[in-house]
């Protein structure tokens, strides 16, 4: 996004609400305090009417990343719903039957498609659903645990399936100390790829975020909004994902 806003003779004000509404509502009313010309934003669950004022006051907003329908404003958002569900039934297509999926109980918009998609994936060929649900900035050393005491409970999960990549982070290190191993005993798929996943042993698999695509879908719409004193209609853009199979989906080993 900065590569190209800055081209255009604009600069960027950056803040990271951590998740928290409180956080987000603060930094909104800094820029405002700023005077910044638009904003860009990656909302938080309960800050519809935040935005929505932004918009009636006529501010050029986009948001991307998550976004609620009651919105009013141009998003820019990836099909988390068929990414999602296309990873699943690949675990599936590799002869996986008792597939985990760890997502956050965060009641994000995004977070809740992707837990659709791996619903209908298993829906689709009659399999059963173990969700487990980690709280959103829980302690990494206890995600840990409550990953293991699932593995535990459930010796029969033969695949998990992770809703971001740092909770298949934690996921691995669990992996790693109940002595299960990838591919031999249990498969691996992660929503959203990193550099790292492809350099581990095995490789993970991982739905792929059009990231850059993204900022540049993000950052034009709102430079047009500003170079068109925000009289263009909003926009809403669905981005495609891309399952990137590497060796962690692979058949399990016999």
């Amino acid at each position: 996004m900065e590569e190209h806003i800055y081209k255009e003779g604009y600069r960027v004000i950056y803040g990271s609400s951590e998740n928290s509404t409180v956080i987000a509502r603060d930094l909104l009313q800094t820029f405002k305090n700023y005077q910044v010309d638009g904003y860009i934003l990656a909302p938080t669950a309960g800050l519809d009417d935040d935005i929505n004022q932004l918009v009636k006051e006529g501010y050029p907003v986009v948001v991307f990343d998550r976004a609620s329908p009651d919105l009013q404003c141009s998003k820019v958002l990836v099909d988390n719903f068929r990414g999602s569900e296309t990873a699943v039934l690949h675990l599936i297509d590799n002869g996986f039957r008792n597939i985990a999926m760890v997502t956050l109980a965060a009641g994000q918009d995004q977070m809740n498609e992707r837990v659709n998609g791996y619903h209908a994936a298993l829906q689709k060929h009659g399999l059963p659903a173990i969700l487990k649900e980690i709280i959103y900035n829980e302690d990494p050393h206890k995600t840990i645990q409550n990953l293991k005491s699932l593995l535990k409970c459930k010796k029969d999960i033969d695949a998990i399936f992770f809703a971001t990549n740092y909770l298949a982070l934690s996921g691995l290190q669990a992996l790693k100390e109940s002595g299960l191993i990838i591919t031999r005993d249990i498969g691996v798929a992660v929503f959203d790829d990193i550099n790292n996943f492809a350099l581990f042993n095995p490789a993970i698999t991982a739905v792929a975020q059009p990231i850059k695509e993204i900022g540049l879908r993000v950052t034009k719409i709102l430079l047009e909004e500003l170079q068109d004193n925000h009289i263009i209609d909003s926009q809403n853009i669905l981005l495609k994902t891309k399952l990137i199979i590497r060796d962690s989906s692979a058949r399990l080993l016999v």
